[in-house]
């Protein structure tokens, strides 16, 4: 609840703010769900649904992603203009060859020292298994919906060879269970859906193969000693869910593992969302995840009713976050294990999902300025299968610029949501022990980390995630506390599965946004009695980070920042460039303050560049080390910086009086802009700063 106070003269904004950050609704115990899940009140309907549901209900064959209904929508987008280009992706994908089986040695998995995975095998497996999954549901789609031979002979090819495939090899649960998921989805969307096509002797191959693969998935799932709060069981109980409707009305067994799959789905996996559509991961996998989502819902709903993407809030809602964090022509906000890259194209397709779902159309925008894959069949396959085109597209014009997702932790905002080459901020204090106990290894240890884009590229970055998870520069770089905009604490940084929190957020329409995270107890124990962090954002261009720290006892503070290029120093001023945008800024106080610059990786946290364009696309980066020249007592850091163009760079000028009752701070800039905020003292405890008082 906000407590606004108006403005009570000419050119000031007076605010004060009391908030309250909410956590999840009490979760209840599902009555028959597996061992240890929770539940929240929204579960509770779809759970009862799915241990009524009488298996003799089950529609005919083929009732998974290939149904008579979704065939005739698919007719209906090919015959639009998308029809064209899904046509040239079919012409080039038709005359392929069936891929081999790929061997390795599942009882070592060729692992490396230090636990890591010989990632020349991982990737050689996992195409393999992509290929797999593109092509087998790509030929059957294909012939359902044209009922030309060539498309049947390319599913028989296929299908046939990878029946052959040893359960227990490669792409077994054991070896491989991205490679076991591709593969088992493939075979029981090729069962399904040309289940009155195949010969009884056919049949039966697939029937045999689905039923081992998919027992051996089912025990390595039951009971769910993996962790919940990753991707990897998600995806696995997707297939287990596509398998166990293929053929639950023939098997017992398999009856059990849909519905198994789907108390997952309800009580352990879909409650970490929250209601507000972010995912702790990042961007990158939430995509991800989401894929797989869909698809367990679409097979979900076509073979049962039950849709989770309509019922589930977070799913309602988790198009917003990548339209926040991902806008148009931009890198996005990158923070977790997630990489400054342009959008993963395969996306769109899930995109389009969720618009339909929820009849949205900012979230058809969206899903229609993605990109579309042109790698590969199957974003374009599943482009025909999700589209809805009876829903209209509207620019996301009258949101509003600031959108905060309570339930993980993070604000962003920008100054345009149609435009990637916007200013945009993010500033996460993420909840490691929050409401979900998101305590997973795709978080970092960064409360009260923030990153700053401009013109669609990166200034101020998050140091993090680079070549892939687990490897040397995740585990030495990435993971560690120096890696992130944060603090040292005479040379210690953050811990993982340790919480930050949000304290506040306000927002004025095109005046300001007000932020406020704690991130002491991210510190090893006795470090910090507190660290606030403020962040003042005067719109459109000038952002102030106020870094209250009160040390247990004196210790060497130091503010880390990092950028995407080399900074130009002057004394406790940088600027930071990189192709036509650049950011400038002053650390103002404490003066004095010891300054280095250090430019890469640390020796043996480089990262693996396996390739080039790699090199190309993540380059090394820029490390600034701001640190007190002794040990000091409770201290305030105060940062101002402000993107501009390149070639008109704006300079911050700052003067600062401080006082027992707060800051009085006079920002000048080379354009001739003049503010003046007055902070407040802030509160030891954690309730919110009174907003500054701000004059132009």
């Amino acid at each position: 609840m906000n407590r606004i106070i108006r403005p009570s003269g000419i050119g000031q904004v007076i605010l004060w703010s009391l908030m309250t950050v909410f956590v999840f609704a009490p979760t209840l115990v599902a009555r028959s769900a597996p061992l240890g899940a929770t539940t929240v009140p929204w579960a509770s309907a779809m759970l009862t649904r799915v241990e009524q549901f009488d298996t003799k209900s089950l529609p005919p064959h083929p009732r998974l992603l290939l149904s008579d209904a979704t065939v005739a929508h698919m007719k209906a987008v090919a015959a639009s203009s998308f029809g064209e280009h899904y046509r040239s992706v079919v012409a080039e994908w038709l005359d392929a060859e069936s891929v081999r089986e790929p061997m390795g040695d599942p009882a070592a998995q060729k692992k490396m020292p230090g636990g890591g995975r010989d990632m020349e095998e991982f990737r050689r497996i996992q195409a393999a298994a992509e290929a797999v999954e593109s092509h087998v549901v790509l030929a059957c789609g294909m012939y359902r919906m044209t009922g030309e031979a060539k498309y049947l002979a390319q599913a028989r090819a296929w299908v046939m060879a990878v029946v052959h495939w040893a359960p227990e090899g490669a792409t077994g649960i054991q070896s491989d269970d991205y490679a076991a998921r591709q593969t088992l989805h493939a075979l029981a969307i090729a069962y399904d859906g040309l289940y009155d096509v195949w010969t009884k002797e056919e049949r039966a191959l697939i029937r045999q193969c689905l039923l081992t693969r998919g027992e051996a998935l089912y025990r390595y799932l039951n009971p769910l000693r993996h962790d919940p709060y990753n991707n990897h069981p998600w995806f696995q109980c997707s297939a287990l869910v596509d398998a166990g409707l293929a053929l639950a009305d023939e098997s017992p067994q398999a009856d059990q593992w849909w519905r198994y799959g789907t108390k997952l789905y309800l009580t352990r996996f879909l409650p970490l969302g929250g209601n507000d559509g972010g995912w702790h991961e990042g961007i990158n996998y939430l995509t991800f995840t989401m894929k797989y989502v869909c698809q367990f819902s679409t097979s979900l709903k076509t073979a049962t009713g039950i849709n989770p993407l309509a019922e589930v809030p977070w799913l309602r809602n988790a198009g917003y976050f990548r339209l926040y964090l991902a806008p148009p022509e931009s890198i996005g906000i990158y923070f977790n294990d997630t990489r400054p890259l342009a959008l993963q194209q395969w996306d769109k397709p899930t995109a389009f999902r969720l618009a339909g779902e929820t009849g949205d159309p900012v979230l058809e925008w969206y899903a229609e300025w993605l990109p579309q894959n042109t790698k590969g069949p199957t974003s374009s396959f599943y482009t025909l299968v999700y589209r809805n085109l009876n829903l209209p597209a509207k620019a996301p014009h009258d949101l509003p610029l600031t959108r905060y997702f309570q339930d993980i932790g993070w604000i962003v905002t920008r100054t345009d949501l149609t435009d990637g080459g916007d200013i945009q901020f993010g500033f996460k204090s993420q909840p490691w022990g929050g409401p979900a106990d998101r305590a997973v290894g795709h978080d970092h240890p960064d409360a009260n980390n923030f990153l700053l884009n401009f013109l669609g590229k990166p200034l101020l970055v998050d140091s993090g995630y680079y070549d892939y998870y687990n490897s040397p520069h995740h585990r030495l770089w990435t993971m560690t506390g120096r890696a992130h905009n944060t603090l040292l604490v005479d040379g210690e940084g953050q811990l993982t599965r340790h919480p930050g929190k949000i304290i506040a957020t306000v927002s004025k329409p095109g005046a300001f946004d007000w932020m406020e995270g704690e991130g002491a107890a991210s510190y090893p124990a006795g470090l910090l009695k507190g660290w606030r962090r403020q962040i003042l954002y005067l719109r459109p261009d000038l952002f102030i980070v106020r870094d209250i720290v009160r040390p247990t006892k004196p210790a060497v503070l130091t503010w880390l920042l990092h950028g995407a290029s080399r900074f130009v120093l002057d004394g406790q001023s940088f600027e930071c460039r990189n192709g036509d945008a650049a950011v400038a800024g002053t650390v103002a106080v404490p003066a004095g303050l010891q300054v280095k610059q250090w430019f890469g990786f640390p020796a043996g946290a480089e990262p693996e560049h396996k390739t080039e364009s790699n090199r190309r696309e993540f380059p090394d980066q820029a490390h600034l080390e701001f640190s007190t020249s002794d040990k000091v007592g409770d201290t305030t850091f105060v940062t101002v910086f402000a993107p501009s163009r390149a070639d008109h760079l704006v300079r911050p000028q700052v003067t600062i009086e401080s006082s027992a009752t707060g800051d009085l701070m006079t920002i000048r800039t080379d354009d001739h802009n003049r503010w003046q905020i007055r902070f407040g003292k802030t509160p030891e405890d954690d309730q919110p700063a009174a907003l500054p008082i701000i004059s132009r």
